[in-house]
């Protein structure tokens, strides 16, 4: 009869033990599912900081050209 309870109480911890462990993993794959999320939105944003860098560039290119043109014009 002893072993029986013995038995029972390392069931009833284990039980515990494995409800807590699975509840752990849910809030873990929720957290890895909303940092993959930011991770997206973190790459899109990169993404379109570049191509704003690059049309940035392109503009002030553009810019100084016509200065020197408008200067050249001014001296001629």
């Amino acid at each position: 009869m002893k072993n029986i309870e013995i038995l029972a109480v390392k069931v009833k911890k284990a039980t515990e033990r494995l409800k807590r462990l699975t509840d752990e993993n849910l809030k873990l794959k929720l957290e890895v599912e909303y940092l993959r999320k930011e991770s997206a939105c973190g790459r899109k944003q990169t993404s379109e900081y570049v191509v704003l860098r690059k049309n940035t560039e392109e503009a002030a290119a553009k810019i100084e050209r016509i200065i020197k043109k408008i200067d050249t014009a001014k001296v001629s």
